[in-house]
């Protein structure tokens, strides 16, 4: 009797555990799906928001082309535990469209931070790196669109110089974006020099608005969608 009382108590003991640890295992789980559910994601060009559903996984945001969803998505599949990918997505606006949103957002972010380089160099500081970080996002995924990288100096020095410097920061832009994901053959360097001033070259508040980096976003030609 006791012995049976010792086994059904013990029973009683493993159901209870059992109980109590499913939902923290099965969290658990949803957790590392989504981890290595944003790792893969974050090899692609096209990254869409990510949500765990059991061991679903669901896409979300705005539908980039065909060929990058169907590469984000078989990236996503292949994860060991994943069952299924599922697609939530909108359409995206027309590129004319897109092109004017990402230009105005990103002159917004370059209102308040700035593209920097080492001095006399075409090196990006860390607070470089950091600020086309957050300018990224905004390109990852729109192969519908292109971006002229625009380098720019103060008018101390070399004009030619300045030029050479101008340039080779601006490509210096587009090399760090290619190696984030951003296709380099929608990206293009310019470099201007000091040609193109936006304050007084005079002040060193001046010289420093002008030392600077700009996008000039646009419809990929060929899309004649507006």
């Amino acid at each position: 009797m006791n012995k049976l009382m010792s086994l059904t108590i013990g029973a009683l003991a493993l159901g209870i555990l059992a109980w109590l640890c499913a939902p923290r295992h099965a969290a658990s789980i949803q957790a590392h799906l989504l981890a290595e559910s944003e790792r893969a994601v974050s090899t692609t060009e096209w990254r869409p928001a990510l949500a765990v559903s059991g061991r679903d996984i669901v896409l979300r945001g705005v539908r980039g082309p065909a060929t990058e969803v169907d590469a984000t998505k078989r990236a996503v599949a292949g994860i060991w535990g994943v069952r299924d990918v599922k697609l939530e997505l909108t359409d995206p606006p027309p590129p004319a469209e897109r092109a004017k949103d990402i230009q105005t957002k990103v002159e917004g972010i370059l209102r308040v931070k700035i593209v920097e380089f080492e001095t006399a160099k075409a090196d990006l500081t860390p607070v470089g790196k950091a600020t086309l970080d957050e300018i990224l996002p905004l390109f990852l995924g729109g192969a519908d669109l292109t971006a002229l990288v625009e380098g720019h100096t103060d008018s101390r020095g070399n004009a030619t110089l300045n030029q050479q410097l101008s340039l080779r920061r601006a490509q210096a832009v587009r090399q760090y974006m290619a190696s984030k994901g951003v296709a380099a053959a929608r990206l293009t360097a310019a470099g201007f020099g000091s040609s193109h001033p936006v304050a007084d070259n005079a002040t060193p508040e001046g010289r420093q608005r002008n030392r600077r980096i700009e996008f000039k976003v646009a419809a990929a030609q060929g899309d004649k969608r507006q």
